[in-house]
């Protein structure tokens, strides 16, 4: 984790959770991360594993000059990158397991900028498969961010964090599953 937002946010979520698999989502607390509360959302997990926006903070929302409540979260992703965020989430969703991503925000005239993904599951009516927390923090903030929207993002790498804890598939059940080679996969 490089990025301010990311570290707080897991390190208020892993305190919540104290030696369950994920805390539950009713015990969240937006005074206690109301210094990143704009920076983060919290995904619903749906069939199709579209997951749209349940909650979404305003710089999150800024990135792509728009409301993002209620918008598919695996639509801002290139087509090629869809199905490796999908098994993103079903790592988090049935195993419990947090991920940190680097992705790449692509916007017109050939603009883009560096971004850090944290992905958590949360439990929601004593289920883990429902409700994912997550963050979108800026590397950078160059001077078109807010005047020009984020087209889609891709990413860069893939990191699970704490796998010791939940994580059921093994090292080559998530290689296997892994996307294109363009990314990269530490555990």
């Amino acid at each position: 984790m490089r990025q301010t937002s990311s570290h707080h946010l897991y390190d208020y979520w892993n305190a919540l959770r104290g030696s369950d698999l994920a805390p539950d989502r009713a015990r969240l607390d937006p005074h206690k991360i109301s210094g990143i509360l704009s920076d983060t959302f919290i995904l619903q997990v749906d069939h199709w594993k579209s997951l749209p926006f349940r909650l979404v903070g305003s710089r999150t929302n800024s990135l792509f000059i728009r409301e993002l409540k209620g918008y598919p979260f695996t639509h801002l992703f290139t087509l090629t990158a869809r199905p490796e965020i999908k098994s993103a989430i079903e790592w988090i969703s049935e195993d419990g397991v947090p991920l940190i991503a680097g992705v790449r925000g692509h916007a017109p005239y050939d603009r883009q900028i560096n971004l850090e993904l944290l992905l958590l599951p949360l439990l929601h009516e004593n289920k883990l498969d429902q409700r994912i927390l997550g963050s979108l923090s800026l590397s950078e903030k160059p001077e078109w961010i807010g005047l020009i929207a984020i087209d889609h993002l891709e990413i860069t790498s893939l990191r699970i964090l704490n796998p010791s804890q939940s994580a059921k598939k093994t090292t080559s059940q998530i290689l296997r599953l892994a996307p294109p080679s363009s990314t990269k996969l530490v555990s």
